[in-house]
């Protein structure tokens, strides 16, 4: 989850009255909110009346969600492709070109480069070879 979240250009949470409840959820959103990665809150739940509060209310109150919650009466194609449409562009409009497999690859390119620097362990007594 940490490793997710580190790499994470921005974090996508759909919101329902579960994942309120459930500490695993808590745990994670106040973890990126603490690295200070975006948060994109998308509420889904089957409640038009529901709303966030306690931790999750506090913790999104100034962020701009996106409503989802008509996908549960109004699952046609359009519908549901409009929704989509919106993440998409709020993921652009939060994240720009920061995309996390681009910084994955760099990331990996800086380690590869790094370990072809490092020597060989030739005092190992396994099959394995590894860097030291």
């Amino acid at each position: 989850m940490a490793d997710g979240i580190e790499n994470a250009a921005a974090i996508c949470c759909f919101i329902t009255s579960k994942y309120q409840s459930s500490p695993y959820c808590k745990k994670e959103l106040l973890y990126a909110e603490n690295r200070g990665i975006p948060v994109i809150p998308c509420l889904m739940d089957a409640d038009h009346d529901w709303m966030p509060t306690n931790w999750l209310g506090y913790t999104i109150i100034d962020i701009l969600y996106l409503d989802f919650r008509d996908l549960i009466s109004d699952n046609s194609p359009e519908n549901l492709e409009t929704k989509c449409n919106q993440l998409i562009e709020r993921i652009r409009s939060v994240v720009g070109t920061n995309f996390p497999s681009e910084m994955h690859q760099q990331q990996q390119q800086q380690q590869q480069q790094q370990h072809r620097k490092q020597p060989l362990d030739f005092d190992n007594q396994s099959e394995d070879w590894y860097p030291v």
